[in-house]
């Protein structure tokens, strides 16, 4: 029988999606299901060949940053993190202390790949209509 409908650790599952996103400018898996590849990886604990694969070979993610989208993407809804730990996260704890000129840095950095993303989106729209 599958684990009942639980609407936060769906958001949590969400929240992870969009944070990877965000960070670094790429979609985690085309859908979280058995049969997609990246996902697959995930499910079965294969993090390193996850992390390793051919679109995520380059980020530069700090492991901290990986552990915690690993856990917002765990498979099990009882396995993903609860608010609490999200904020505890090594991860978040950095992000908090950051001072504004760093905060400032990554919020260039965050929007130059969105612009980045929008500019490959319309070259690939633009050859395409």
């Amino acid at each position: 029988m599958d684990n009942p409908y639980d609407g936060i650790k769906c958001d949590i599952f969400s929240l992870g999606q969009i944070l990877f996103n965000l960070v670094s400018g790429f979609i985690g898996f085309s859908s979280a299901r058995n049969n997609d590849p990246h996902y697959q990886l995930i499910i079965n604990h294969n993090y390193e060949q996850y992390w390793n694969s051919e679109e995520f070979n380059g980020l530069n993610l700090s492991q901290d940053f990986k552990d915690l989208v690993i856990r917002l993407f765990a498979h099990a809804p009882n396995q993903r993190p609860a608010i609490e730990e999200i904020l505890q996260s090594n991860w978040m704890q950095e992000v908090m202390t950051m001072n504004n000129e760093q905060m400032q840095a990554l919020d260039q950095e965050v929007h130059d790949e969105l612009d980045n993303i929008y500019h490959k989106f319309n070259v690939l729209y633009e050859a395409h209509h």
